[in-house]
């Protein structure tokens, strides 16, 4: 669950922060997981190719060799700090990546621009180096969000230009043209390259803003109905809680203050959860104004007494409408089970909570045993 800041967000600030959320565990986890084995798996023979370029260096000028050798051992070192980090879980991948890429990009400038300026006017042809800007471009639109990625893109293209410019300033005029061609054509190749990964990365925050607005309740920013029950299967393995609980005399908040008024008291009272509850705890809202709340590796009795600190905190809490109270009802549930019959039986304790005077936690018993057929299990 996101925390919120406090007070009551609109719709669309509920939205923005449910965003990270609303990606789902499905999504979120495995994209970490598949870039982490990709960084680790990249960065082996990246520290092998880095060393083996220093090896290499033996031959080269002396002028060319100094500059080269100092930043290809200091791509061998960040690649190897970098994976070391993440290999050991304390450092994340992105940054990871951010940080390899600042290195790497200056590293590949740096031989551009070393073999303009300095042999390219007896070769007549750019540095095998130009091959890896594709892979630069498409690295930032990995490491950052579009705008900055399409930022850090433009900076390495206008200092590629740049560099390229003043080489073919300072090569004689029979020498000049082949080389425009060629620089000409890299630069053609570079452009579209970034225009495609900006169109590409602009597509995928469309996509994925129509999927979180599926999963969403616009009103509260928190996952809805939907949400839960396609995400059952991925939220937690093993023994869980499932809490269903409502606003008390609902409709005469609604009668006495309008419905305005009272989605304003369903947006309080979420952030008020959100802000109480644990990370790992999944609130959602279930329909109306009734709630869910998710808590994985505790059983009812267990979470019971979290769940009375959460009641009590709704009654004192002084809302727009003034004070409102919620009835609970708590469920024990595991992987075996479907979700309907966990959300069923925390129903039935809401209403015994709700006969039995509301502001109050009701407990169902232990949970039945699990189906053998029908409703698919996680």
């Amino acid at each position: 669950m996101s925390p919120g800041r406090p007070g009551a967000p609109s719709p669309v600030r509920g939205r923005r922060r449910a965003l990270p959320l609303l990606a789902g565990p499905d999504l979120t986890r495995v994209w970490a997981r598949r870039l982490r084995r990709v960084y680790l798996a990249a960065a082996v023979p990246g520290i092998v190719g880095s060393l083996m370029g220093v090896l290499a260096q033996a031959d080269a000028p002396e002028d060319l060799r100094r500059p080269d050798l100092l930043l290809l051992l200091a791509l061998a070192l960040t690649l190897t700090v970098c994976t070391a980090l993440v290999a050991l879980r304390r450092l994340e991948t992105v940054r990871a990546l951010q940080v390899t890429y600042a290195v790497s990009a200056g590293y590949f400038l740096l031989v551009v621009g070393q073999k303009l300026t300095m042999t390219v006017g007896a070769q007549q042809q750019l540095s095998a180096a130009t091959f890896w800007f594709p892979v630069l471009f498409i690295t930032a639109f990995v490491a950052w969000d579009v705008r900055p990625a399409l930022r850090i893109s433009a900076v390495m293209y206008a200092l590629t230009l740049l560099l390229t410019g003043l080489s073919l300033l300072g090569q004689p005029t029979p020498d000049r043209a082949p080389l425009a061609v060629s620089a000409l054509q890299f630069l053609l190749a570079q452009g579209v390259t970034i225009a495609l990964l900006t169109s590409l990365a602009h597509m995928k925050e469309h996509l994925t803003e129509v999927r979180t607005l599926a999963y969403m309740d616009v009103l509260t920013g928190l996952p809805n109905r939907r949400y839960v029950e396609e995400h059952w299967t991925h939220v937690r393995r093993g023994v869980r809680t499932v809490v269903l609980f409502d606003v008390d005399h609902f409709k005469q908040v609604n009668d006495r203050h309008g419905h305005a008024a009272g989605d304003e008291v369903l947006r309080e009272l979420a952030q008020l959860v959100r802000r109480i509850t644990p990370r790992t705890t999944l609130l959602a809202r279930w329909g109306g104004e009734e709630f869910l709340l998710l808590i994985p590796r505790q059983r009812a009795a267990e979470a019971q007494r979290s769940v009375e600190v959460l009641r009590a905190a709704i009654a004192a809490h002084h809302f727009t409408v003034g004070h409102v109270t919620a009835s609970f009802g708590v469920a024990d549930g595991t992987d075996r089970h479907a979700l309907s019959d966990c959300v069923h039986r925390a129903d039935q304790a809401m209403y015994r909570a709700k006969e039995a005077g509301r502001n109050r936690v009701e407990l169902t018993p232990g949970p039945p045993p699990a189906r053998v057929s029908g409703e698919a299990h996680p």
